[in-house]
């Protein structure tokens, strides 16, 4: 092939003195064939005879050239010395959200709202003491029993020596992000049914809800050094302090909490475990995520660059809850520190051994966009769960995610598997293989 110029009608422009004048300029084509020649000086195109705009035929192309040819020439060290800098700028502003105040309980005013006057300033002297960096109003362990009556019965020291003094104790985990006031609204319905006047119902309760390892606090710095190691050792603590004081034990657990319960089952002998919410599987959009952050390269790189992302809403809620109420006045929060997502994920392949467990229950809501199914859970845990075990599942209508943050229905739902003499066996897994 042969190079061929033709002209091109130019826009008028300026020259250095000001004045408007016409410029002629050419582009070069390879395809010869479509060009022919009247002389040396004119090129003329055999197509047609249009114009190319001065725009897009002559400065885009340079502005591209120049560019090019800019990138090309810069040394290697430049590119390395870049990418350092960016990603340590990327880096100290993660660092900076990390370490300041989380405006998650700012909100938290609106937990005690229509409570006593008392109570609201006593709320704003713990909101206002960063001390500890820890919010007591929400983060301080949940503990309710009936103590005049546990102290008359352990003072007989006969009657101790040969049983505990309560008859259920119940410990309660929170899931992912979750403080201890995540429990608040369904301990009342726990205390209904313990003053029933049905003897067959009728317990004495010891009610335990610690606070999980980085949840609760100011900031995240606990939260971006957590391992799921430390969730799974003080859920073990206070499982035995519980075990300790009462005759059987129920484990209720919510979300993540589900995968702590599991880990204490493993060790330990449950009466029941009541799984609300359960995280033993992530939600199906967010499972490509989590193959990327267990990678060892890819998650150290990430969790390096970007240690806190901001929560993924959930068909726009800003919690998993159906209840509008809930987004107002409960406690959630809006980032989330990758580190701890990475743990919660390595903590859902940990799991190896038989739960030593008699009943377990799992509630759902129909609208949960958090975890994975209901059933695909339940499936992915049978291999847990020993022959015999009695195992209920049950979807709870119209509720989403976090059921402690519904309805009345769906609270009375959670304190019915927790109070029932036996689970209703809805299906019983098979022999194992």
């Amino acid at each position: 092939q042969t190079l061929t110029y033709f002209p091109i009608n130019c826009r008028s422009i300026r020259n250095s003195g000001g004045r408007e004048e016409s410029s002629r300029r050419f582009i070069v084509s390879r395809r010869s064939s479509a060009f022919t020649t009247d002389n040396a000086s004119n090129i003329i195109p055999v197509a047609s005879q249009r114009h190319i705009d001065i725009d897009r035929a002559c400065i885009i192309p340079s502005i591209i050239t120049k560019c090019g040819n800019s990138i090309t020439s810069i040394r290697p060290e430049i590119y390395v010395c870049v990418v350092v800098l960016g990603a340590v700028l990327a880096r100290l502003r993660s660092l900076r959200s990390a370490n300041r105040k989380d405006g998650t309980f700012q909100r938290l005013n609106a937990l005690f709202a229509g409570q006593t006057a008392a109570t609201t300033a006593e709320f704003k002297k713990f909101n206002d003491d960063d001390k500890w960096s820890v919010y007591s109003a929400v983060s301080h362990p949940r503990v309710v029993y009936n103590y005049d009556e546990a102290r008359a019965f352990t003072s007989n020291t006969t009657e101790g020596a040969e049983k505990k003094p309560f008859d259920h104790g119940i410990l309660f985990l929170g899931g992912f992000g979750d403080a201890p006031a995540y429990w608040d609204r369904l301990l009342p319905y726990i205390k209904a049914t313990e003053d029933c006047n049905d003897t067959d119902r009728k317990e004495k309760f010891f009610c335990y809800a610690p606070r999980t390892p980085g949840w609760g606090r100011t900031d995240f710095r606990e939260a971006r050094k957590v391992s799921y190691k430390e969730w799974v050792l003080h859920g073990r603590e206070a499982m035995a302090m519980v075990s300790a004081l009462s005759s059987r034990v129920t484990i209720v657990a919510h979300s993540t909490g589900a995968l702590v319960a599991a880990a204490i089952a493993e060790e330990v002998n449950v009466n029941r475990l009541v799984f609300t919410g359960s995280n033993f599987l992530p939600a199906t959009r967010d499972r490509g995520m989590k193959k990327l952050l267990l990678n060892p390269l890819a998650g150290g790189v990430l969790t390096f660059l970007k240690p806190i992302i901001k929560k993924r809403t959930r068909n726009g809620r800003p919690t998993d809850t159906v209840n509008v109420y809930h987004h107002q006045t409960g406690f959630f929060l809006k980032d989330f520190p990758l580190n701890a997502i990475r743990q919660m994920w390595k903590l859902q392949e940990c799991l190896s051994k038989k739960w030593r467990v008699e009943e377990v229950v799992f509630l759902m809501g129909d609208e949960d966009l958090s975890v994975g199914p209901l059933m695909e859970q339940v499936e992915h845990t049978s291999k847990f769960i020993a022959r015999g075990t009695k195992v209920h599942a049950e979807k709870v209508k119209n509720a989403a995610h976090n059921l402690c943050g519904e309805g009345d229905h769906a609270l009375e739902a959670i304190a019915t598997a927790i109070t029932a003499k036996t689970v209703h066996a809805q299906m019983l897994l098979p022999l194992d293989k």
